[in-house]
């Protein structure tokens, strides 16, 4: 199939075609009631020419299902879209797993950006409570199922927000 997509003609398999069109149509969904949807649908469009074009896309390439998948992990979930916090700062601290900086799942990196203290120093007390008390890893598997890893990207920018705060 043939696609117009911010004023250049790329030709896209089917399933890519459905798709991409269900992944913008789900953006102008959930952006509808706000102020310029239609600039922000544009820009997003404008960005998947950009990188289209930037893979080799156009001419004798069609574009594939793989890199629509690309484009929807470079740009993001639909769901920050209509979230009303998308794009603000976020002045507190929130309990989530730091998979930035895992050695295992991103527990004691996620605790330590919380309390403020370096994710070593929280490595080393929970090696001192599984080799101690026994109990470090049964609280690290419970920690690992219990809190959140980061998805969206305002939970990445809280993550780098605390990061910024941290005292050690």
């Amino acid at each position: 199939m043939t696609a117009n997509i911010s004023g250049t003609a790329f030709t896209l398999e089917e399933d890519a075609y459905r798709e991409l069109t269900a992944y913008i149509d789900d953006i102008a969904e959930r952006l509808s009631g706000q102020d310029g949807v239609s600039d922000i649908i544009d820009d997003i469009e404008s960005r998947i020419n950009e990188l289209l074009r930037e893979w080799g896309a156009g001419g004798l390439r069609v574009v594939t299902l793989s890199m629509v998948d690309r484009i929807k992990a470079t740009i993001g979930d639909p769901r920050i879209f209509g979230d009303p916090n998308f794009g603000k700062s976020y002045k507190g601290k929130k309990l989530m797993r730091d998979t930035r900086h895992k050695i295992l799942g991103g527990v004691c990196s996620g605790l330590g950006l919380y309390f403020g203290v370096g994710a070593v120093i929280m490595r080393v007390f929970a090696l001192i409570l599984m080799f101690c008390f026994g109990t470090g890893f049964l609280a690290y598997l419970i920690l690992w199922i219990v809190m959140p890893r980061p998805v969206t990207p305002s939970d990445f920018r809280i993550l780098e927000e605390m990061d910024a705060r941290q005292i050690i």
